[in-house]
């Protein structure tokens, strides 16, 4: 297994600072905290898959 790329931290960073911010549409005044995004699993397994392919591109000769 390769180890996670430069593009998979700076694309989980950018997740989190997504995540953490108050100002979410779906938010109302009074809630506890912020509703978890239901696409984040679709994006890190996008993110994934695009490091996998780009280690299948840097094996090649």
């Amino acid at each position: 297994m390769q180890p996670p790329s430069r593009r998979t931290f700076l694309s989980l960073g950018l997740l989190t600072l997504t995540a953490c911010t108050t100002d979410h549409p779906g938010a109302t005044p009074g809630s506890t905290g912020p509703r978890p995004d239901p696409d984040t699993p679709v994006r890190l397994r996008a993110i994934a898959a695009t490091d996998t392919l780009l280690a299948g591109y840097d094996t090649l000769p």
